[in-house]
């Protein structure tokens, strides 16, 4: 599973409550979604998160995830 496949996993299971890259990680290692490779995981997942945010957008797609005071979240789609 991809980094940005856990990430959307952790955020649809959290109900709506976005969460800082730090605890999608943590939860994502906790469920056995992901397997860290370096010991600051939430860098990685943040950096992959954008990435494919800013994929999305220059296809004229809306972006998958939203952030706002440092919390990731779904958007609506």
């Amino acid at each position: 599973m991809t980094l940005v496949e856990a990430a959307e996993v952790v955020l649809q299971a959290a109900g709506g409550v976005s969460l800082t890259a730090r605890e999608i990680a943590e939860k994502a290692v906790a469920a056995k979604l992901i397997t860290p490779k370096s010991l600051r995981p939430w860098v990685q997942l943040q950096a992959a998160i954008r990435e494919s945010n800013s994929r999305l957008e220059k296809q004229g797609k809306p972006a998958q995830f939203t952030a706002k005071d440092g919390k990731w979240g779904l958007a609506k789609k």
